[in-house]
């Protein structure tokens, strides 16, 4: 596909929604929790209630009553706790899915920083090349500005002025200078990324 047509997205409301999708299921989550936690003292007490019902020995209308409205809603509660059982596994698995996605957005955000660091790069080297361009151009003007040469000189004078040495005494050292300061220095970030590799 095409640089152009790469479609654009926007990861910051991404990262904000996929973040708040994962609140919202931490929250069902322990809500869930709560409510079969809840449905298991519900089945406790039913539990407890049906052995004290048990203790009585002559069944009554009402004692018959209150064990088939205990069987159903025992029967109730072991569907709701079987379904928020069900529903908490679900919000797992979507927690799981939404910490993938926020990797592969981290991931993306990643190549495109690395995109844009390359194309700085791109145009450090650009303005490098640009700068050796004009140096020798910079240089040959500074030489004629300076007064180590006598444009007017004579037939029998010297072009050269007696203080040229001087200059040439401390540029060439300071040159080459920079330049092996510029290789140690190349040549240390070569071995970090030889390290780390």
């Amino acid at each position: 596909m095409p640089k152009s047509a790469q479609p654009f997205i926007d990861f910051e409301k991404a990262i904000i929604f996929i973040n708040t999708l994962s609140t919202d299921l931490a929250l069902m989550e322990l809500l869930l929790a709560s409510l079969i936690e809840l449905c298991n003292r519900l089945l406790s007490l039913m539990n407890l209630i049906h052995r004290y019902k048990g203790n009585s020995s002559t069944p009554t209308e009402a004692t018959q009553q209150l064990s088939r409205s205990t069987s159903m809603l025992r029967n109730d509660i072991l569907y709701t706790c079987s379904l928020n059982e069900a529903l908490l596994r679900r919000i797992r698995q979507l927690q799981q899915k939404i910490q993938i996605q926020l990797t592969v957005v981290n991931a993306l955000i990643a190549q495109r920083d690395n995109i844009a660091i390359k194309s700085d790069s791109t145009s450090m080297k650009s303005i490098a090349v640009l700068t050796m361009f004009f140096l020798p151009s910079t240089l040959v003007a500074s030489l004629f500005s300076m007064p180590l040469f006598n444009w007017n000189a004579g037939p029998e004078e010297s072009v050269t002025g007696t203080r040229a040495w001087i200059y040439l005494a401390v540029t060439l050292p300071l040159t080459a200078f920079v330049l092996c300061l510029w290789w140690l220095w190349s040549w240390y970030i070569d071995h970090q990324h030889s390290r780390k590799a």
